[in-house]
Order: structure tokens, then C-alpha cells, then sequence
């Protein structure tokens, strides 16, 4: 058992509380102005720089703060010019942001303030150690408790962060920043971690940049081959996709083409159950008797309603074209039969029709409706979370094309089949976490036109309830703002790069209690690979540097210099 380090050391001491409000302390700091700071012991400190991390002196605790301010006061600001000819004689004053407190009896950390500090109490340097021991929550780190080296103190590369994977992801994890801040090795970084464990983290790879990664990882594919060349090709069959997001992907238009396109997809389902109604797959209404199809309708009730898209859809154009007909005959008919074929309904149609046509035979949705013998992508994921050897599955969605809303469906039926299984209870004895990368393009979407739009809520869902069933999930985005706050609220532990959009971490500060405007401050100025370790297990906001993966993602632009020189 490792005891935790004094706060208090003498060598550490930068200064003295000048007044306390409720939310920070205005300190002198009389080293403040020296161009090196000081050493102690070998190791060098700011002694009061913007950003550093100090304990501040109390009967029974010791404060945490951080110095988010440092100056002079007005009458001293011109002593640090050097051309007025003597040494500056400063006495620098800075602003403390009070963050959490540590009782010295039981080493215990815990979030606010305790005892607030007096004047004249003595400030000291955090040490680096006693920073990650305090971010850690935790009087004690035992020897057998599996921790994941994700990353370093922000300015001290000696000093690792160690962070268990329940505080990382048992609550669900967002991982945020802008282009360039690191968010890719953070995740290449987290699955490289799992190495040698029993974890279990399916990643939705958007645009095939983990390619790289290679330690315990099973990568498959849709479309053309991709890196590596072990990555496995998938489909996902329509079958796989519910038959509301199906009709919003086809988007009927029109009080006509809407309730035909259901009409045809329920024909084609009963006639699945029972063929021997139609004739070569499709049932042609015009002039047909109603009653044993209404007869065979309620047979097959629980089939025909159910949002299961088990149907040939090769049959569908033809079928909606047998749909338009008349609904009683003209003249002196039978009882109950339909009438003839209503040419203004299939006029009507046409568009859909050819829609549905064009869609169904596109190369770039062959992965969905022309499936053939490849493995589904859900069997992929059975077989996978079946083998133990197996850490994580990267599946990449880079040719999973934008038209027609099929990325987002692809993505979409993913999520809702693992909260189906996370309800019959098969992540309880092995949590399964889901990272999805560019989250923005997958959460809070609808596809569909009015009166046939459809809400794409997997993820969402996965986020407010699969904490129960030992799902979680990890999103990772560029674009916070584009997130619902009610989806970022649930993440517990958000590690966040720069963010230099006012937007973006205003949406943060609002979906986290854990960091205030203060804090949020320090967001634009992060260097790359650099990141604000937040959550509702650490007790204060921490400034990280993420470890180099051994294997970066893929994620490099074009070279100009190559492509844009100039013809020789």
C-alpha cells in the first residue's frame, strides 16, 4: 500500500493567502517573477505560474487549488521594464481557484471545500505525485487493482496517470477536442492499454484511420478491401434494419407513395409466411376477392406488424405497383374485391418506385441490399465477443456510404442490436464498452420526410440505460455543440482537448458540473496530444498528456507538397 506524500513540504512552499472568498484566494507569490522558479530536491517548479496546482494550509485539510491568474500590482508595473536602469523589486500576486480538499488525518480526497483557508496560511507547490494521487479519488492504490496507462501529468513526463477502467468508462466517456488535439491516439492509446486483459471494446471506425492498430485487434470491414489485409469484409442485410428505417430511407413523399410503400412491405411479409397466397412472390390485388387475404392477415397478424423487415425486397417496386389499385369494383362485382388498377396511384408512385429501384441495385448499398453469402456484421460481433483471446473489434464504416441516410442506419442498427442484448442480460458478466468515433454524425439524427421520419436514438438510448446492463459507451467528436446536452450529461468522465470554439465548451461546461468557466479557460491553449482529465470519479479537472500509441492511427491529410509541386 502506497501512503500518500505530505502536501506540505517545506521546500514547496511559493507563498502566502492574502484573501479568501468562496470560490478562490488572492495569494502573494514572491518567486512569482524569477525567470526559472525554483528547485528542490532535483526537481525544478513554477512557484507561480498560470496553470500550476498548489495546497494551501488548513488545521485539518489541505486545499487543492490551481492559479488561473498571476500580475503585479498596478504601482510595480512598469518595474519590469529593463531598460529603467535597476532591479525589479516585485511582489507578484496571483488568483487560486479552490478545487477540492484532502483530509490529512485519513488521507481521504473529497470534491469542494472543507475548511476554507485563513489569512497569512501557506500555499505550496503540489507535488506531481500528490496530484495524480488526489485526481485518483483514492487514499490508497492497492497492488492487485488493474489500471489502464493511458497518459502522463501535463508537464511532468516522469509522473503517470493511472486510471481504472470503471472510472473511465463505468459511467460512459466522452472523448472531445478539435481537429489536431489528439482525440485518435486517446482511443489508439485505450485499445492498445487493453492488451492482456479480458476487456471487451467494439469501435466504430468512421473513416478507417485505426487501421494501424494491431495488438489483440479483430478489423472488419465493408466494401472494397481495406488495411490490413487480414480485415474481414461484412454486410449488414436489410433484414438486420427495422422496417420504419427502412421506409424513411426510402422516403415516400405524399399522402399516396407513404401508405402504399407499408401496404407493400405487409403484403410482402405475409407472403413470406404463407407464398402459396401470390404468384411469383407478389400479389396482385386488381379484381381479387378480399377475404382470404384479410383470413391469411390475421393468421400472420404478429408477423405482418412486427418492425422485422423479413421480406424479399427485390419484389418491393413490383408489389407497390399491385398495391394501386381501386379499392372497390365498379359495376355489379363480387362482394368485398378490389377494384382495377388505379393508373393515377402508380403515377403517383413512379418516383418511389424508381427510387427504391436505383437504390436497390447501387454499388455503394450493395453491403445492405445485395448481402449475398458474406458474414452479417452481427454475426461477426456474436463470434467475436465469444472468443476470449480477442480484445477489441474495429469495424470500419469508411465506404458505408452518406447516401440515403446508410451510414447512419448501418450505425444505428449496431447500437440497437447490442441494447437488445445488454436487456437479455449477456454483457452482465463481461461489460462491453462501445466507442463511436465522430459521434456527431450518428447522435441526435432523424432520417425521413414529414409523416415518415424516424428517429436514429441507439446511442442515445445506449447512453441513458445501458449503464444497468454493464453497456457503456464512449463518444468521441470534434463538434460537442452538435451533441443534445441530455446525451453529454450522462457521460461521467470526459477527457477533453482543445476545444477553441466559445460553442463547444459552453456545451461542455454545461454538461458537466465538474468544470466551471475558470477551468474551461484552459481548454484553448492545450498543445496537441494534451487533455482536461474531467469526472464524477476524480476530484478535480486534470491536465494530461496522452502516451504516444504505440501504433498512431491513420490520420494524416494529403501530402500538398507532393501533389501541388510544380510540373518538371
Amino acid at each position: 500500500m502506497t501512503v500518500m506524500r505530505s502536501p506540505f513540504e517545506q521546500s514547496r512552499l511559493i507563498g502566502t493567502v492574502t484573501e479568501c472568498t468562496p470560490t478562490s484566494v488572492r495569494i502573494n507569490l514572491p518567486h512569482a517573477g524569477d525567470n526559472s522558479g525554483i528547485s528542490a530536491h532535483g526537481e525544478s517548479f513554477g512557484a507561480g505560474e498560470v496553470g500550476e496546482f498548489v495546497c494551501i494550509e488548513t488545521s485539518h485539510h489541505a486545499i487543492l487549488g490551481r492559479i488561473n491568474l498571476v500580475k503585479l500590482p498596478e504601482r510595480e508595473r512598469t518595474a519590469v521594464e529593463p531598460h529603467m536602469g535597476k532591479p525589479p523589486d516585485l511582489s507578484p500576486i496571483g488568483v487560486v481557484q479552490l478545487l477540492s480538499s484532502v483530509c490529512l488525518e485519513n488521507g481521504e480526497v473529497q470534491p469542494g471545500i472543507a475548511a476554507f483557508p485563513r489569512i497569512g496560511s501557506a500555499v505550496y507547490s503540489a507535488h506531481p505525485d500528490l496530484l495524480c494521487r488526489m485526481a485518483e479519488f483514492a487514499k490508497s492504490t492497492s497492488s492487485s487493482q488493474w489500471t489502464m496507462e493511458l497518459a502522463v501529468l501535463a508537464g511532468d513526463a516522469g509522473t503517470g496517470v493511472k486510471i481504472t477502467p470503471e472510472k473511465l468508462f463505468g459511467r460512459h466517456c466522452a472523448i472531445l477536442g478539435a481537429t489536431g488535439g489528439g482525440k485518435s491516439w486517446t482511443i489508439a492509446r485505450i485499445m492498445e492499454s487493453l492488451q492482456g486483459s479480458r476487456a471487451k471494446l467494439l469501435l466504430l471506425d468512421a473513416t478507417g484511420e485505426y487501421h494501424t492498430c494491431r495488438a489483440d485487434v479483430k478489423h472488419v470491414h465493408f466494401g472494397d478491401a481495406q488495411f490490413p489485409a487480414t480485415s474481414e469484409e461484412v454486410v449488414l442485410p436489410y433484414k438486420s434494419v427495422s422496417v420504419h428505417e427502412l421506409v424513411a430511407m426510402f422516403r415516400p413523399s405524399g399522402q399516396a407513395q407513404g401508405p402504399k410503400l407499408r401496404g407493400a412491405i405487409k403484403t410482402l411479409k405475409l407472403l413470406k409466411a404463407n407464398p402459396a397466397l401470390g404468384t411469383g412472390g407478389v400479389f396482385a390485388k386488381a379484381n381479387q376477392p378480399k377475404g382470404p387475404f384479410r383470413l391469411a392477415m390475421q393468421t400472420h397478424l404478429a408477423v405482418v406488424d412486427s418492425d422485422e423487415a423479413d421480406f424479399e425486397i427485390n419484389r418491393l417496386p413490383l408489389q407497390i405497383e399491385h398495391e394501386c389499385c381501386f379499392n372497390t369494383a365498379a359495376g355489379n362485382p363480387p362482394p368485398d374485391t378490389w377494384g382495377n388498377v388505379n393508373g393515377s396511384e402508380q403515377g403517383y408512385c413512379a418516383s418511389l418506385i424508381s427510387r427504391i429501384t436505383a437504390m436497390t441495385s447501387s454499388a455503394e448499398l450493395a453491403c445492405i441490399f445485395r448481402p449475398g453469402t458474406k458474414k452479417s456484421l452481427l454475426t461477426a460481433i456474436e463470434e467475436w465477443l465469444a472468443e476470449p483471446a480477442q480484445r477489441v473489434l474495429r469495424v470500419s464504416m469508411r465506404n458505408v456510404s452518406f447516401a440515403y441516410d446508410a451510414r447512419s442506419i448501418v450505425a444505428n442498427t449496431i447500437g440497437k442490436h447490442l441494447l437488445k442484448q445488454g436487456r437479455e442480460g449477456h454483457f452482465l458478466s463481461l461489460p462491453l464498452v462501445v466507442v463511436l468515433d465522430e459521434a456527431h454524425n450518428f447522435i441526435n439524427r432523424s432520417i425521413g420526410e414529414e409523416g415518415a421520419k424516424q428517429a436514429l436514438d441507439a446511442f442515445e438510448n445506449i447512453a441513458r440505460e445501458g449503464r444497468k446492463f454493464n453497456l457503456t459507451i464512449g463518444l468521441a467528436t470534434q463538434r460537442p455543440r452538435d451533441l443534445p446536452e441530455s446525451v453529454l450529461s450522462q457521460m461521467g468522465t470526459m477527457i477533453v482537448h482543445r476545444l477553441t470554439n466559445n460553442s463547444d465548451r459552453e456545451i461542455v461546461e454545461k454538461a458537466s458540473g465538474d468544470i466551471d468557466r475558470s477551468a474551461a479557460s484552459f481548454l484553448p491553449s492545450l498543445s496537441p496530444g494534451e487533455a482536461v482529465l474531467i469526472g464524477t470519479d476524480f476530484a478535480f479537472p486534470l491536465s494530461i498528456r496522452i502516451v504516444r500509441p504505440v501504433h498512431p492511427p491513420d490520420s494524416k491529410g494529403p501530402d500538398y507538397q507532393n501533389y501541388w509541386a510544380p510540373i518538371t
